[in-house]
């Protein structure tokens, strides 16, 4: 039996596992970050701590200031109910750092499984975090588009030792000779949603199987005989192959399930029954599903846990089933109309099948429709006490992640998700992908690599990793995992995207112009041009900028992407605002057709522009209290709050509303630029500074951002007010080389130039 530790002190208690404060049994809210640094004391009590060391072994991998290790301090002392002259539990060593004084009990307890790790749903793929620019709205994974769930804790896993994983099983398809349409597809479905409800197996997902045959050189779609299963279960390390079969036999039906070993084909396990009739079947399946899941070594308890009857569990309607089936396949397919018609036929037979709600409100959710996908989300959430605790968490993952977007409670819902269901690559990929949407990388690296290493060969895993470990900074492994993808013919645009940003990063021309002219000739045009107009935007190239947006913006009109189009119509204006050209910018944004799913962000750019009617009517209409949405509360309503103080002249004001997005101000450049440029009205130079240097110590989180360059021009104009010329000198000369090949006539360029030769002789 393994061991974990409880930390208890005073009245209160902390969970590393479920990462939760209680205080007399009651959890407490707490962030990310206070936690992990309440973590870090339980764990060194009564020990001195410098400053430099709380940073370094708290956040080791990313690049934070003292002011974010203080507002976790001021959000940890508050959650404890503790004044700073009362020094309880927290003591401040002036000058040094902190000390944690309250004895701590620490208190190891029995747990079967250790490691929390991740689960999914098997439907298909998710979506990818897209890279932070002005309009583009960062959801939960995709919801899971299709592959719900993600993955647990990265401090839990970091810390203790993985349990056993669970048994590799391939599910070939259901051979039913009876030709009776109500059976079509439902057998294959009912039973994967049996044998999933167990901890102890691990079946292999349709994709997986897909990706598997096309390397056999077999049609993707091709029936999954009992023999090609097994050849397919031999390829990917599995352990056990299963097939059933239904004939007709006079008035009732022959149901048998076998299961054999994958690289012995020795008979593992099976059942075989007779069922009077077409009801019995769903009870004879599970019957069958549980005999089998005995015969291959699951425990008892296990299965007495982990088995709810499919009737229960779903429907008990064969006609619902067989249409949630075949929406199931549709929506793989991403034919979303056709999915969404057959659940809501499939509801409309029975109100109360949770499933269906839930993947109706994913198909909603994948055509971008939030107010749909989210109603369903709801009604599904509703109803998630009457089915199997695996399709539970999902539900509660899919409900906080891609419904009410609280990603907090979604990455706490995966937690105990991922307790007990381990081993599944995909979710381990959405949890990095959650990670990395909140600017935690660290967390978000050690969910994507143990994605890869559960799943070495998938290109999803590859590809947020190399986004994890490129927003880190660290470019070297970044390129390790998406050259490996790409060479093992795993190849995906966010791959190429990923190796353009970082060529740009590092200078590197040569590959830049190979990555750049990928996209434009894969079938990825769009976005290929928007990063393109990025890059040339960030080399203060205003004009090829343009360019590259307005192709872009044709090339997503010609292909009927009309919300794309106006989200390059928002990033022509965010860059035109950046570069000082408000009226073109405004522009811009009468252009638009639509609405960018976004409103915050569209407010925050046409306040820039100089039309912040919208902003102060968000503004006024907001309720954080109600809403749940992460990024909104946390990140985009107090961007829009700050630049609205600032545009009343009340740059103090702004800077002190930006602080509830400290805890999540890495995840791109937009609340470090926007308070630093405060702080410098404010008249705050050391302030400002810091935030100017923590977006140059930290260019991987968007190498072809404007605000990059910018930050070295910001900072040398602090740097100028604090009376310090020779450092002043530095700045301007990196905005320089950054901009060797700039638009002569730009307007910061030309500010600086002479800002840059009014500077004093000399290095004061």
């Amino acid at each position: 039996m393994k061991t974990l530790s409880l930390f208890r002190f005073g009245e209160f208690e902390v969970d590393p596992l479920s990462r939760a404060l209680r205080r007399q049994g009651k959890a407490l809210t707490l962030n990310r970050r206070a936690f992990d640094v309440l973590l870090y004391f339980v764990r060194n009590p009564a020990r001195p701590l410098s400053k430099d060391e709380l940073m370094k072994s708290v956040w080791p991998d990313t690049a934070v200031d003292e002011n974010s290790l203080m507002q976790s301090i001021s959000v940890l002392r508050k959650a404890l109910d503790e004044k700073p002259s009362e020094s309880r539990y927290i003591v401040t060593l002036q000058g040094r750092g902190y000390q944690f004084v309250s004895p701590v009990q620490t208190i190891a307890t029995d747990c079967a499984n250790s490691e929390p790790v991740a689960v999914g749903t098997g439907e298909g793929t998710a979506r990818e975090a897209p890279e932070p620019r002005s309009w583009r709205r960062i959801a939960l994974a995709g919801a899971l588009a299709l592959a719900v769930s993600a993955a647990a804790g990265y401090l839990a896993w970091r810390h203790f030792r993985p349990a056993p994983p669970p048994m590799v099983v391939v599910l070939a398809d259901f051979a039913d000779s009876t030709g009776e349409a109500d059976f079509d597809g439902v057998l294959n479905r009912a039973l994967l949603i049996d044998l999933e409800q167990s901890p102890f197996l691990n079946l292999l997902t349709r994709s997986t199987v897909e990706e598997t045959l096309s390397e056999m050189r077999r049609k993707r779609d091709e029936v999954l005989t009992p023999a090609l299963a097994r050849e397919v279960c031999q390829r990917n390390n599995g352990q056990a192959m299963l097939h059933g079969t239904l004939s007709k036999l006079g008035a009732s039906y022959l149901l048998l399930l076998d299961a054999e070993g994958c690289v012995s084909g020795k008979r593992l396990g099976g059942y075989k029954a007779e069922v009077a009739s077409k009801e019995r079947i769903l009870e004879a399946l599970d019957t069958a599903a549980s005999r089998v899941r005995r015969e291959l070594g699951e425990s008892g308890a296990s299965r007495e846990r982990f088995q709810t009857p499919i009737a229960r569990a779903t429907t008990p309607s064969l006609e619902a089933l067989g249409a949630y089936s075949q929406a199931a396949d549709s929506l793989e397919r991403g034919d979303f109309e056709s999915a969404q018609r057959l659940l809501e036929r499939a509801i409309g037979i029975d109100p109360n099948f949770a499933s269906a709600y839930r993947l109706l409100g994913t198909s909603y959710y994948n055509r971008n429709d939030s107010a749909h996908s989210t109603a369903y989300y709801k009604k599904a959430f509703d109803l998630r006490e009457s089915t199997t605790e695996r399709e539970r968490f999902s539900i509660e993952v899919l409900y906080y992640g891609g419904g009410i977007r609280d990603l907090e409670e979604a990455i706490r819902s995966m937690t105990r998700f991922n307790q007990v269901y381990p081993g599944i690559a995909k979710n381990w990929g959405n949890l990095c992908n959650v990670y990395t949407q909140l600017g935690e990388y660290p967390q978000a690296i050690g969910a994507g690599e143990r994605a890869v290493l559960l799943d070495p060969s998938s290109s999803y895993a590859a590809e947020v990793l190399a986004r994890a470990y490129k927003r880190a900074g660290r470019y070297g492994d970044a390129k390790r995992v998406a050259q490996a993808a790409i060479a093992a013919g795993r190849d995906r645009a966010g791959l190429h995207s990923i190796l353009f940003q970082i060529a740009f990063g590092e200078r590197d021309e040569a590959r830049l112009k190979v990555e750049g002219e990928w996209g434009l000739t894969h079938q990825h045009l769009s976005p290929a041009l928007d990063d393109l107009g990025f890059a040339a935007a960030t080399s203060g190239r205003l004009r090829e900028a343009l360019d590259d947006f307005s192709r872009a913006r044709t090339e997503a009109l010609r292909s009927g992407e009309a919300e794309y189009a106006d989200g390059v119509l928002l990033d022509i204006a965010l860059v035109l605002n950046f570069f000082g050209e408000p009226n073109r910018a405004a522009a811009s944004i009468r252009q638009m057709r639509g609405d960018t799913g976004d409103p915050e962000v569209l407010a925050i750019v046409q306040a820039q522009a100089g039309d912040p009617a919208a902003a102060r009517r968000i503004a006024a209409a907001a309720n954080p209290i109600a809403d749940k949405d992460t990024i909104r509360v946390y990140c985009s309503l107090p961007r829009l709050r700050a630049l609205l103080a600032l545009m009343d002249h009340h740059p103090a004001e702004a800077a002190r509303l930006l602080e509830p997005a400290r805890p999540y101000q890495l995840r791109d450049f937009r609340v470090l630029y926007l308070r630093a440029e405060a702080e410098t009205e404010a008249g705050l130079p050391e302030a400002a500074a810091a935030d100017y240097r923590l977006i140059l110590a930290n260019q991987g989180v968007d190498p072809i951002s404007p605000e990059y360059p910018l930050s070295h021009l910001g900072l040398a104009r602090v740097l100028a007010m604090q009376k310090q010329p020779g450092p002043a000198r530095q700045e301007y000369e990196a905005l320089f080389a950054a901009w060797k090949n700039a638009d002569a006539d730009l307007p910061p360029l030309v500010a600086a130039r002479r800002e840059y030769a009014a500077l004093p002789a000399g290095r004061m």
